[in-house]
């Protein structure tokens, strides 16, 4: 079946493209006018209306319209089965396409000209190729009815080429799309394609029922050429399998409705008009020749300009090269003093790096061997505390958990500074409550505040977003870090905190934090050299230890945000640090997540492995389990620990990472190895940082930096067990 609708569409589309020319816009007349007089069969009228409109796009250089132009004479000429000038005219016209990058415009061409090799029966796997590439720049473009007949075509040409599962393939899809759809012509070539292809098949029954539709809706689109085809298709369909009358009978019908386009004298006229075509070309060439010759000719005359000027210049660069050659011993000597100075640079350089580096080691290591054994001291005073609620009140051993957390603390201050500096630390970007991090804060300082006396409150501006885009880990630890200072040099007093919104834009606002107190205040000279590191100001009442690294850190940290930060104090006043931070927001409220409150969550007594070689961590591990009633079992090096695991059943394994002979990164891979697939959590004094990435790449399910908060371990573990049994 011959199908006109993609070209009939290419013409009419034309009117979605403009251009400012005169002569543009008369040629996109022109071709409108030719197209309906196409769609009436008045092919010697759309012939010599196209011929005017490709001589005015010639001229003007439109490619665009010159493709337009192309693709309809060549379809003129298709239809009059002149196959070679057809694919000459629409050859041309994809090559203009392809210079206007138009993919509507290539899809036409590529489908017409896939059309010649089929309906003149040149070569058939020649048009599937063509109409295959049409077909990948209709759904390129999103065309649904392009790429339904394009697939029609496609199947029509596997039909002919006796392959009807092939061509079935490119059907099937439509089916739906077809039977919804309005458009009378898919429906007639889909029901005569299915009809083809059943008959094919030998299923005449369903052959004939699809070619009678195929008649219907043909009728009803008073379509002569369809009508005619499905006809001659029935017609054949009963000459194949012997029904030789009711083949006769389609015969003869089909022959009615045949139309002579191809008479004497609209041969002899279309013959002419492509010769006319033709000189056209030949002129339109010429004067494009006589324009370069032109060109060129004007561009030896600009030479010889260039020539004398080059002259010119050419004595100016020898005078410039002789002054240079005065001036090279001496840049060459300077070079050479400046080459010296340069080794000597590179060299402090590399030092200072080996410095950088080995500083870092050395904070690690230090870091690590100390947190190591304040995991102990700080466990068991805890432990003490807690078994022995006698002792609550003793002074010596409260002083020994003050100075372990001291310790603690000084070592955290320590890395902290240590990352800043090294630009180890990068900010995150999670959405947050800024009201609810403000409520955690104050009621984790409260404690602190009602040791000396002090009041501690929190004012919130109203038109703060709910949710803020950023790191509120780093950002709570700025506050807490400037609250606990104003705590420590204020009895008796207020603390405060005020947020602020400063400017609120469409998707950023500022907010400014102030952290105020009634303490002692700082002294003015001493103001400028507070964020130094360790350095610690002398007051005038008590005398408070500290390790002179937490404004420092502040500082750094407000400087990650692209913040700045400043105070104003007075002596035996108070001070007010003041920062202001850009932030994303969000005005949504989080939306609630109804979960099961801790204590329900697991009613299961786990059984926990504990894989340590430290003795004394060994104890205060243990009966952090204990508290918990868990039962607890404990292996002292990683061999002994996979010999438990090949006969007992552990719910959590918690794994030292530093042991000898066999360390937990080499245990955790033998026991994946296993196939044993038991959560895994990491007991580490190293940095998370520093273990992550290791520890994920051997089986290791999470990390846990000692010490660490009870709290804390058990949410992990019964994560961990909840997502293992899901």
């Amino acid at each position: 079946m011959r199908i006109l609708f993609l070209f009939i569409i290419g013409i009419f589309s034309i009117f979605s493209h403009s251009q400012n020319k005169e002569d543009s816009a008369k040629a996109e007349l022109l071709l409108n006018e030719a197209a309906s007089f196409y769609k009436k069969q008045n092919y010697i009228k759309a012939l010599n209306l196209s011929k005017e409109a490709l001589s005015l796009s010639l001229n003007n250089n439109d490619e665009y319209h010159l493709a337009l132009s192309y693709n309809l004479i060549g379809s003129i000429y298709g239809d009059f089965s002149q196959s070679d000038r057809a694919l000459n005219f629409y050859t041309k016209g994809l090559a203009y396409a392809n210079k206007v990058d138009n993919d509507t415009l290539r899809l036409w061409l590529n489908s017409n000209i896939g059309g010649v090799y089929y309906y003149n029966n040149i070569d058939i796997k020649e048009s599937i190729r063509f109409y295959d590439k049409s077909l990948e720049l209709a759904e390129k473009v999103k065309d649904s009815l392009q790429i339904t007949f394009i697939r029609l075509n496609i199947a029509n040409a596997y039909f002919e080429l006796e392959n009807p599962d092939s061509g079935m393939a490119y059907i099937k899809p439509l089916s739906s799309y077809i039977e919804k759809s309005e458009n009378l012509e898919s429906k007639i070539t889909y029901h005569d394609l299915l009809a083809k292809y059943y008959s094919l098949k030998g299923v005449n029954k369903k052959a004939e029922e699809n070619f009678l539709k195929a008649i219907g809706f043909a009728k009803t689109f008073e379509s002569p050429y369809q009508l005619q085809d499905v006809y001659q298709n029935f017609a054949n369909h009963y000459l194949n399998s012997g029904n030789l009358i009711e083949g006769k009978r389609y015969s003869k019908l089909a022959k009615a409705f045949e139309v002579d386009v191809a008479s004497e004298d609209k041969l002899d006229t279309i013959d002419k008009v492509a010769t006319q075509i033709e000189l056209d070309e030949y002129r339109f060439q010429f004067e494009r020749i006589e324009i370069k010759n032109e060109l060129q000719n004007q561009k030896i005359r600009e030479s010889r300009i260039l020539i004398i000027g080059f002259c010119v210049i050419l004595i100016i660069l020898l005078v410039l090269i002789y002054s240079l050659y005065r001036n090279k011993k001496l840049v060459k000597k300077n070079n050479s003093a400046l080459f010296l100075k340069n080794k000597e640079l590179l060299a402090a350089k590399n030092t200072a790096e080996e410095h950088s580096v080995l500083k870092s080691q050395f904070i690690s290591t230090v870091s690590h061997e100390l947190r190591t054994p304040l995991y102990g001291v700080v466990g068991l005073s805890n432990i003490i505390l807690e078994e022995n609620k006698d002792l609550v009140n003793q002074e010596n051993l409260h002083s020994l958990h003050f100075s372990a957390q001291y310790l603690l603390a000084l070592v955290n201050d320590l890395l902290d500074i240590n990352k800043v500096e090294e630009n180890k630390i990068i900010l995150k970007k999670n959405h947050f409550d800024l009201r609810k991090e403000l409520a955690i804060i104050n009621n984790s300082m409260t404690f602190m505040a009602n040791t000396n006396g002090n009041q501690l409150s929190v004012c919130v501006d109203e038109e703060l977003p709910e949710q803020l885009v950023g790191d509120e880990l780093r950002l709570s630890q700025i506050i807490i870090n400037l609250i606990s200072n104003a705590l420590k040099f204020t009895k008796n007093g207020k603390v405060s905190i005020e947020v602020k919104v400063l400017e609120k834009k469409s998707e950023k606002c500022t907010v400014e934090f102030a952290i105020s107190d009634t303490g002692l205040g700082i002294k003015r000279e001493d103001q400028e050299r507070i964020f130094d590191k360790f350095v610690q100001i002398e007051r005038k009442q008590g005398d408070y230890l500290g390790t002179g690294l937490g404004l420092p850190i502040v500082k750094k940290l407000v400087e990650l945000f692209n913040g700045t930060i400043s105070l104003e104090s007075e002596e035996n006043k108070g001070t007010t640090f003041k920062f202001a931070i850009e932030f994303e927001y969000l005005d949504t409220k989080p939306v609630e997540i109804n979960s099961t409150p801790k204590e329900k969550r697991m009613k299961k007594e786990l059984h926990i492995l504990v894989v340590e070689d430290n003795k004394i961590n060994q104890i205060v591990t243990k009966k952090i389990i204990q508290r918990k009633n868990y039962p607890c079992t404990i292996a002292e090096s990683g061999h002994e620990a996979i010999e438990l695991l090949k006969t007992n059943v552990f719910d959590v394994i918690l794994m030292d990472i530093s042991m000898p002979i066999l360390d937990g990164y080499e245990t955790s891979k033998i026991i994946r190895e296993l196939g044993i697939e038991t959560p895994i959590i990491a007991l580490t004094a190293f940095e998370r940082g520093e273990v992550e990435a290791k520890a994920k790449e051997h089986g290791i399910s999470d990390v846990i930096i000692k010490p660490f908060n009870p709290e804390i371990l058990f949410e992990t573990i019964e994560k961990l067990f909840a997502k293992s049994v899901s």
